[in-house]
């Protein structure tokens, strides 16, 4: 007898912490596509509360918009962004989610589970904070990124994704130099880990636009961020080939051949949509 395929659906929304129209039209859409497509679990890419995590805001930023999804048991899973720590609220805001600052959890059967690894990037990032990094989040990076690695080797799960709220690669970097300076050193410290354990999938917002998903060396890359803000046409790049600047959220789908994605607008409409595959399966779109 021919075994069945598991599929589950999860979201995943970057830089939504807007307490605008712009967010709750997303958070509307996701409760929409919600009831014809269920899903269970949000991946939340940082900068959750703008303009600097004020923990007055969280209901505003994170209950509110959300509630309906709440009221599902739908779950949610963050990492902070640079705006939720700037003004060092970090840690209240990871026990309003109920969350440490880095962890992981798998979902689905053997065979055909996925497991998620979130991390903390905003103590990995020099200068980032506006300044040099501290001796404390020096540590703090240290200990998360053999935390990735022990946890990596140990997994046993058909489908690895990672996400931070910073990309390692990002057409979006170009615009400035200090991003592009973040994200090389992000990338010589994190790239090497994801390609070593396999990982599928690396998610990231911090940039106000869309990135479709791009494979090197082995990793496919994302950039989800603009869940809330956007970049203005004299912000930045352009749109070009891979980067659109549309506010969004992604929708994921486990399948037999990988994790199948669509990219949704505030609006309600799909602009990209793609496939993940699983290590040794050929790519369709």
């Amino acid at each position: 007898m021919r075994a069945s395929v598991y599929r589950e659906r999860f979201a995943v929304i970057g830089d939504a912490g807007t307490a605008d129209a712009v967010q709750a039209r997303i958070a509307n859409q996701m409760t929409q596509w919600g009831q014809r497509l269920p899903f269970n679990k949000v991946l939340v890419l940082g900068d959750n509360v703008y303009p600097s995590g004020d923990p007055r805001l969280f209901d505003a930023c994170i209950a509110k918009p959300y509630q309906a999804l709440w009221r599902r048991e739908v779950r949610f899973f963050p990492v902070l962004g640079n705006h939720d720590v700037k003004a060092g609220f970090g840690d209240q805001q990871l026990a309003y989610w109920g969350v440490p600052a880095y962890y992981n959890f798998k979902f689905g059967p053997p065979g055909q589970d996925v497991e998620v690894f979130a991390l903390d990037t905003t103590v990995m990032v020099p200068g980032a904070l506006g300044g040099e990094v501290s001796p404390q989040n020096r540590k703090r990076a240290e200990d998360q990124a053999a935390w990735l690695r022990q946890a990596l080797a140990q997994s046993t799960a058909s489908m690895k994704v990672v996400m931070g709220h910073y990309p390692l690669f990002s057409l979006g970097a170009a615009a400035k130099a200090k991003r592009l300076f973040w994200q090389q050193a992000l990338a010589q410290k994190l790239a090497p880990i994801l390609e070593q354990y396999g990982v599928d999938l690396y998610l990231a917002g911090h940039e106000h636009h869309y990135e479709a998903p791009k494979k090197l060396n082995g990793v496919w890359y994302a950039v989800s961020g603009a869940g809330g803000k956007l970049d203005s046409p004299v912000k930045g790049l352009p749109e070009q080939a891979g980067l659109i600047k549309k506010n969004h959220f992604m929708l994921f789908e486990t399948t037999a051949a990988g994790l199948q994605y669509q990219v949704i607008s505030d609006q309600g409409q799909v602009f990209d949509f793609g496939l993940i595959p699983r290590k040794g399966q050929s790519l369709r779109k």
